[in-house]
């Protein structure tokens, strides 16, 4: 298994920064400031040009259906303006817009962290030897060489590449719900068809296959992404909120709904996200050092979060779940929390 992980490594040197994992058991010196309306803004104003675009498509592919000079090309021409404004693709078009194929950094983590504006300011580094991962390259998988700035998102103190999954896996999410609908399957197993593919990613190269890590906070941050994607054209309901369309019809174009302008992903943003509140599951060559490490930095911790042992037993429970819907949660066998890495396991096996 090292021996495939040091191969990889040596595949991938091209690339010139891996930002594969995060960690906020490392709390700031003081708080962050919030980020969560500044990533609102932009979301709202890609959509805004994504349904711009969509309507300019439609118009311009009616206006060619009208003019073929064959049933063939008139048909053509009304298939791609049906699909431009159609929720699978005006989902495609935002998801390129916004996050698009970058690995591993997408487009909307680039975007947080460019170190010429503000923004990167307002984040918390996370040099490798002051984090829970350790400075030692030979204590560590080799391609864990660089970790994801925390920023604070609606009050969340979250991993930057929980927005990438958000917005990247939750795109593969969604196209996996929407061609198991196709097919004929029920919501629910849709979702649990989508859900599989992210399960799969964090078993595989995105996780446990490459650095010895499934992390479940990913894996919530990819599921929210799915109800995101669903929520453009129809409504969707978290933790009692129903939450209504961000696009809906106004005569022959598509427009951004007000839902768009109030707090647009902060519903979606939980302590779910939280690699502390909701840990990961390590291979064994991990657990030693990287308890060892939390351990240390726990009191700091639960200060800073204004938490306790008991309050922490409670998230954890929570964090199984997002809402009732298993998203692929682990499970706590091997999971390093702030509880089992303390002295706190009484109230953990409560």
């Amino acid at each position: 298994m090292r021996a495939g992980r040091l191969l990889l490594l040596v595949l991938l040197m091209c690339t010139p920064a891996w930002a594969l994992e995060t960690d906020q058991f490392t709390v700031p010196p003081q708080p962050l400031a919030d980020l969560g309306p500044m990533l609102d803004a932009k979301a709202t104003f890609e959509l805004r040009r994504v349904v711009a675009a969509a309507n300019a498509t439609r118009a311009t592919e009616l206006k060619l259906a009208a003019e073929a000079r064959s049933k063939s090309a008139a048909k053509l021409h009304r298939d791609r303006a049906y699909a431009a404004v159609s929720q699978q693709g005006l989902a495609k078009a935002y998801y390129e817009t916004i996050a698009g194929g970058g690995v591993p950094i997408c487009k909307i983590e680039d975007w947080l962290i460019d170190d010429h504006t503000y923004r990167a300011s307002l984040l918390q580094p996370m040099p490798m030897g002051n984090s829970v991962y350790g400075g030692n390259p030979f204590t560590r998988p080799l391609l864990v060489v660089e970790l994801s700035p925390t920023a604070n998102l609606h009050g969340q103190y979250v991993g930057v590449d929980k927005v990438g999954h958000f917005f990247q896996q939750g795109h593969e999410y969604y196209e996996r719900y929407i061609e198991a609908r196709c097919q004929g399957a029920t919501e629910t197993d849709a979702t649990r068809a989508a859900i599989a593919v992210g399960k799969k990613q964090e078993h595989g190269f995105y996780g446990e296959a490459l650095i010895g890590i499934y992390s479940n906070a990913d894996l919530a941050a990819n599921y929210t992404g799915l109800l995101f994607y669903r929520n453009l054209l129809e409504p969707v309901t978290i933790f009692g909120v129903t939450y209504e369309p961000m696009v809906q019809w106004d005569g022959d174009l598509l427009k951004v709904t007000d839902r768009a302008n109030n707090d647009l992903l902060k519903p979606y943003i939980t302590e779910h996200w939280n690699e502390a509140m909701n840990p990961c599951h390590f291979d064994g060559y991990w657990r030693p050092f990287v308890r060892d490490r939390i351990a240390k930095k726990i009191n700091t911790w639960m200060a800073f979060n204004h938490s306790t042992p008991q309050l922490e037993a409670a998230r954890l429970q929570r964090v199984r779940t997002f809402d009732g819907q298993d998203y692929g949660h682990s499970g706590f066998r091997d999971v390093i929390t702030l509880l089992n890495a303390g002295h706190f396991d009484a109230v953990a096996s409560r």
